[in-house]
């Protein structure tokens, strides 16, 4: 299986920042995951949109566009 590629946008790498130290590295791995496995177990398709997921890590959302 072929990755994809990942791109950040300038205000999700902004609000990441603003986040707890400890809490970055998984919410960054957990985004990197998403090139192998774009819809991994546990992500859910947005309604109203046909590209748009999310993830949940931990307390966290994590919205994503997957095209394939």
């Amino acid at each position: 299986m072929a990755s994809s590629s990942i791109q950040w946008k300038k205000s999700a790498v902004k609000e990441l920042e603003k986040l707890a130290r400890q809490v970055i590295p998984d919410i960054v791995q957990a985004v990197n995951a998403l090139a192998v496995d774009p819809l991994p177990l546990g992500s859910k398709k947005i309604r109203g949109s046909l590209h748009t997921y999310r993830i949940r890590k931990g307390d966290f959302r994590i919205i994503y566009f997957n095209r394939e």
